[in-house]
């Protein structure tokens, strides 16, 4: 995963990095994000922006937002999520459904919800079509039937460093 974050102020930040950004700045902070597949590993079905931040009280937040679904499809502009179906491998072969998620996605993506002056940090996570678990290789390598209450399948994820943002002093 590859992520950068502008402050519309002039300042650029990569992933683990700090953008600084003046106190009086309106306009949101826009970030570039990009995810490669893993030629051994499964297609890759979303790109995620999570921002994590401390409210006015003192409780931790976090919003998720699709910013690239797989096919082409834009994520919905009132939930910021990918209107996709994560169905699950064949469990008699652990094959992915032929037209499954896409070996690149990127994004430029604007926070809908900065707030000037707030203290936040920014990630990107892609997650991978879902895949078969370990357990479930396992029962079909050995023509057993799978461990009864073992779950069949999963979906990776990886994910970024966070770019800090931080008011400008």
């Amino acid at each position: 995963i590859l992520v950068g974050g502008k402050g519309l102020a002039g300042g650029y930040a990569p992933m683990g990095g700090v953008l600084e950004v003046k106190a009086d700045e309106t306009r949101p902070v826009m970030f570039l994000v990009e995810a490669i597949q893993d030629p051994r590993e499964a297609p890759l079905e979303r790109l995620q922006i999570v921002k994590a931040w401390v409210d006015a009280d003192g409780k931790a937040k976090e919003q998720v937002y699709d910013v690239a679904c797989a096919g082409g499809v834009a994520p919905d502009a009132k939930t910021h999520r990918c209107v996709l179906e994560s169905a699950p491998p064949d469990l008699t072969s652990c094959k992915v459904a032929d037209g499954r998620g896409q070996s690149q996605l990127s994004a430029a993506f604007s926070a809908p919800d900065y707030q000037s002056g707030e203290r936040s940090f920014y990630y990107a996570r892609v997650l991978q079509v879902p895949t078969c678990r370990w357990s479930s290789w396992d029962a079909i390598r050995l023509g057993v039937a799978p461990l009864p209450g073992a779950v069949a399948w999963l979906q990776e994820r990886a994910v970024s460093s966070p770019i800090w943002v931080e008011p400008a002093v």
